[in-house]
């Protein structure tokens, strides 16, 4: 009996064969805005709490992109640059690999000085991907089981048996 049961334990990475063509996407994406002051590239108290807010060990695993912008008063030259200034400055507290962009200000939508402030920004946007493989497990000709190889046993009516489950 011990001798078959090893003869199967050894044939079984044999016999058995791993598809990962079953897979689960989730994509995510947040994204949070910290506002400066005109003509400023510092990032304020406000600003320091909302990326705070942000899960360092995600931003790690994740797409970022920082996105500076202006409000229109000023040359197109100096809101370019303004705008960059303003996106490094949040990635620097960010401390995470980034594609940083200045869009100046080409997407202010503001007109009156009043409103000005919203289009004074910073936008981060992080696109999280996670995947999970579910594998299939193919043993011999026609019995097929889902599942991790650990919860697969061969059992005691000579069946490939999956948590219970005999297939």
């Amino acid at each position: 009996m011990k001798k078959i049961l090893i003869s199967l334990l050894l044939a079984l990475p044999l016999s058995v064969m791993a598809h990962d063509e079953w897979h689960d996407v989730n994509v995510e994406t947040v994204e949070k805005t910290v506002n400066f002051d005109t003509a400023k590239d510092l990032v304020k108290t406000k600003g320091l709490k909302t990326l705070g807010t942000l899960n360092k060990e995600k931003l790690r695993n994740s797409e970022v992109t920082i996105t500076g912008y202006t409000d229109k008063r000023g040359s197109q030259d100096y809101n370019d640059k303004l705008g960059l200034r303003r996106a490094n400055a949040v990635f620097y507290v960010l401390d995470v690999p980034a594609k940083v962009v200045s869009k100046g200000e080409s997407e202010a939508i503001q007109s009156d000085t009043k409103d000005m402030w919203t289009d004074r920004k910073a936008v981060v946007k992080v696109k999280t991907t996670e995947v999970t493989y579910l594998p299939v497990y193919l043993i011999g000709e026609d019995h097929t089981v889902a599942g991790p190889l650990n919860h697969l046993y061969y059992g005691t009516e000579g069946k490939w048996t999956n948590r219970g489950l005999t297939r």
